[in-house]
């Protein structure tokens, strides 16, 4: 019976452990050194998604386990750059407002249903 108990531990032991190694090796921490898209080829990319704007700065940003580049605009807008992929998502200023709006007149419009 210890031996049965014994035997059933180490198989449970050799199942466990390779998934919490898998569970860390998936929270891990993207930094600089795992971008593939660097600064100038990021900022390049921001360019073509908006053309007729300047850039003004270019911060590499890694958070939530993603990693970017935020290219910002002598328009006021800004271009986010997947460090990893390439991708580009472009954010305006108008698109910050109605944002800004939008919580405005939803913490109102609670304050009226009282």
């Amino acid at each position: 019976m210890v031996r049965k108990a014994a035997v059933l531990t180490f198989v449970t032991a050799l199942l466990v452990v390779p998934l919490a190694v898998f569970a860390q090796q998936d929270e891990r921490h993207l930094t600089f050194a795992d971008a593939t898209v660097n600064e100038t080829q990021a900022t390049e990319l921001a360019m073509s998604a908006n053309a007729g704007a300047n850039p003004l700065y270019a911060e590499f940003e890694a958070e939530e386990g993603d990693i970017s580049w935020e290219i910002v605009f002598d328009d006021g807008s800004e271009v986010y750059v997947d460090g990893l992929t390439g991708e580009v998502f472009v954010e305006t200023e108008d698109e910050d407002e109605d944002y800004e709006d939008e919580d405005y007149e939803d913490e109102y419009e609670d304050e009226d249903d009282d």
